[in-house]
C-alpha cells in the first residue's frame, strides 16, 4: 500500500532501524510542507508510526500549501483542456519567475491560482531586479578604486542625503514586515512585499534619486551615493533569495566577489535590519516630494509635455524650508529647469496651478502648451469616448444583452461605461481651464 510504505519516509530514508549519524542529525526534522489533501492519507499515518517505533514525532510544523489551479480557481485537468505544464513555463519564462508567481498567489488558506501571463509578469519583475542590480554594479565597475565601491557600512545617519534616509527607512519597513511573513510561511505577503519595495520604491524612485549624485561633481556625494547602494542591493538580494534564488545569487556574486560552493548567498547570514534605520520625518518629507512629483508628471501627461521638455516651476509648500533644501532632487525627477520656493502664489495670466498635498505650484504655460493645438487634441479625444459611452449605453440599455449575456461580460460593459464617464469629466474639466487661459 503506497500510504501504508510512505508513512515510513521520516526515519527509514536514514537508515533506520539502524542509529545511523543521518538519523541522529536529520530526525526528528523542523517542517513538513505538503498539501492539504494528504493530510489524512500521509500526515497522520507519519506521526502515528513515528510515535509507534521511535517515540517521537517526525516534524514540528505542518505547513499546508493550497493546491494549484487555473486562474479561474478551476481545478486543472486535462478533459477541461486548462493544465498548465510548470516545466513548459520554467524553460519559457525561467525557474525564478515560475516559483515567484507560485509563491506570489499562495495565500495562507487558499488554493494558488496560476495563469501564464502572471509567470510573464514576474519575469518582468526579475528583469527589473536584474537592471536595478546592474545599475549599482556598474556604477561601482566605472568608479572602481574610488570610495563607495568598496565593502563596508554605512556613514552616520545623519551625514546622509534625505533620499538615502528614506530608502533605508523603507528598506526596515519591507524587511521588518518580510520577516513576518517568512515567520508565518505566507509567501505571497512576502513576495508582494518585496516586490513593492524594489520596484515601486528602489527603483522607480532611490535609483532615480541617485543619480543626481552619481552623474554630478560631488566625489564625496557620489562615494556615499555608491555605498548606500551596495548596501540595500546586499540586504533585498538576501531577503529575496528564498523566493528568487538564481538571479539574485548571480547578483550577490557579483556585488560580493563570493566564488561559491559555501561562499554563496545560500550560506550566508541573515540580513539585520538597524533600529535606527526606521526614520519618520524622512518617511513624510520624501512623501512631499514624491506627491509633487506625481503631480508635474501627471500634469505634463495631461497636456501632451514630452518629458525631455524643461520648465520652471514656482511652488508654495507648508514646508517652505524642505522645497529650498530639496529644489535640486525635485527638479532632477521631476525633469524641471528650476524649482523656486515662494511664500505664497500669485495668480497671474497664462498660468496655470498644479495643486499636491503639501502645497501648490505654478507654472507658466507661455511657449509650453500650444494651446488652440491642445484643445483640438482634447475636443476630438472627447468626441471618442463620448462616442464609446453611447455604444455602451446601447448595449446595456439592450434587455437581451444584459439577460442572457454571461454575468463578467455583463460586468465589463459596466465597468467601461464607468471609466468612460470618468475620463469625459477629466476631459472636460481640462478644456474648460484651457478656455479659460486662451480667454
Amino acid at each position: 500500500d503506497t500510504w501504508f510504505s510512505s508513512q515510513l519516509w521520516p526515519f527509514s530514508v536514514f537508515g533506520w532501524p539502524e542509529q545511523t549519524p543521518e538519523l541522529q542529525t536529520w530526525f526528528p526534522t523542523s517542517v513538513l510542507v505538503t498539501g492539504y489533501d494528504i493530510n489524512t492519507f500521509w500526515v497522520s499515518r507519519m506521526l502515528m508510526i513515528s510515535l509507534w517505533f521511535t517515540d517521537e514525532v517526525p516534524f514540528h510544523v505542518v505547513h499546508n500549501h493550497g493546491l494549484v489551479r487555473d486562474e479561474h480557481g478551476k481545478k486543472m485537468s486535462k478533459s477541461f483542456g486548462n493544465v498548465i505544464d510548470p516545466l513548459d513555463l520554467v524553460e519559457r519564462f525561467g525557474a525564478d519567475a515560475t516559483r515567484f508567481a507560485l509563491l506570489r498567489s499562495a495565500a495562507p488558506g487558499s488554493d494558488v491560482p496560476l495563469a501564464e501571463e502572471w509567470v510573464e509578469g514576474t519575469k518582468r519583475f526579475a528583469n527589473k531586479l536584474w537592471n536595478v542590480g546592474g545599475f549599482v554594479l556598474s556604477r561601482m565597475e566605472e568608479s572602481a578604486g574610488l570610495p563607495g565601491t568598496e565593502g563596508g557600512g554605512l556613514p552616520p545617519l545623519t551625514e546622509l542625503p534625505l533620499e538615502d534616509r528614506w530608502m533605508l527607512s523603507r528598506l526596515h519597513a519591507a524587511h521588518t514586515a518580510t520577516d513576518l511573513a517568512y515567520d508565518a510561511y505566507d509567501w505571497a505577503t512576502v513576495c508582494r512585499t518585496l516586490f513593492h519595495f524594489l520596484w515601486d520604491e528602489m527603483a522607480d524612485w532611490y535609483i532615480e534619486a541617485v543619480k543626481l549624485r552619481l552623474y554630478g561633481d560631488d566625489a564625496a556625494a557620489a562615494a556615499t551615493a555608491r555605498r548606500v547602494g551596495r548596501v540595500v542591493l546586499d540586504h533585498v538580494l538576501r531577503l529575496l533569495h528564498p523566493v528568487m534564488p538564481f538571479v539574485t545569487e548571480t547578483l550577490w556574486r557579483e556585488l560580493t566577489g563570493a566564488a561559491g560552493g559555501q561562499d554563496s548567498l545560500m550560506a550566508a547570514d541573515w540580513p539585520v535590519a538597524a533600529a535606527e534605520w526606521h526614520d519618520a520625518d524622512a518617511d513624510a518629507d520624501f512623501a512631499v516630494l514624491q506627491d509633487l512629483v506625481t503631480e508635474v508628471n501627471r500634469f505634463r501627461s495631461q497636456n501632451g509635455i514630452p518629458p525631455s521638455k524643461r520648465f520652471p516651476l514656482v511652488v508654495a509648500a507648508q514646508d517652505q524650508a524642505l522645497l529650498e533644501r530639496q529644489g535640486p532632487l525635485v527638479a532632477s525627477l521631476a525633469g524641471l529647469s528650476d524649482v523656486h520656493p515662494a511664500g505664497s502664489l500669485e495668480e497671474r495670466p497664462g498660468c496655470t496651478t498644479i495643486q499636491f498635498g503639501a502645497g501648490q505650484a505654478q507654472v507658466e504655460l507661455t511657449g509650453l502648451i500650444d494651446v488652440e493645438a491642445e484643445l483640438a487634441r482634447l475636443d476630438k479625444e472627447l468626441t471618442r469616448t463620448q462616442g464609446d459611452l453611447q455604444r455602451v449605453d446601447g448595449k446595456l440599455a439592450n434587455e437581451g444583452f444584459t439577460s442572457r449575456a454571461p454575468a463578467e461580460v455583463v460586468a465589463k460593459e459596466r465597468e467601461k461605461r464607468a471609466q468612460a464617464e470618468t475620463t469625459i469629466a477629466e476631459l472636460e474639466e481640462r478644456i474648460a481651464a484651457l478656455t479659460a487661459l486662451a480667454g
